[in-house]
């Protein structure tokens, strides 16, 4: 079986709750989207933390990381379709917007019968808790 792990705040690998889930269905296709309508309001400072955070990341992962820019909910089915996977991974997101986007992949994924999995979250502990 192949996954996806889709890296969001949190570009651990060793301890990634949700890296470390997805590895144990198979082998996995590491992402990280950049969002272009938020890439420009970062500053430069921030975009260049990113750019070298995830070129370790991406040197950890033995140069398999995919990075894609664009929309999630456009980006994350057409990978999931392209490399014909089992299932997504991700750290949950708790913003207004990220439980939205969320909710409108997992009802697109599902619908094809990919399975849409939230282990975790970016934070040490996770707000409600």
């Amino acid at each position: 079986m192949t996954s996806i792990h889709w890296f969001r705040r949190d570009l651990r690998i060793n301890d990634n709750p949700a890296f470390n889930e997805a590895c144990k269905s198979g082998e996995v296709l590491p992402v990280v989207l950049i969002d272009p309508n938020l890439w420009p309001t970062w500053g430069a400072p921030k975009q260049a933390y990113l750019i070298d955070s995830l070129k370790s990341l991406n040197e950890s992962l033995n140069g398999n990381l995919v990075i894609k820019h664009g929309s999630a909910v456009k980006v994350i089915p057409q990978i999931s379709k392209k490399f014909k996977v089992d299932s997504v991974h991700y750290a949950a997101d708790f913003s207004e917007h990220g439980i939205h986007r969320d909710g409108e992949i997992k009802k697109i994924l599902e619908g094809v019968g990919i399975k849409f999995e939230a282990t975790g979250s970016g934070y040490a502990v996770a707000p409600g808790r």
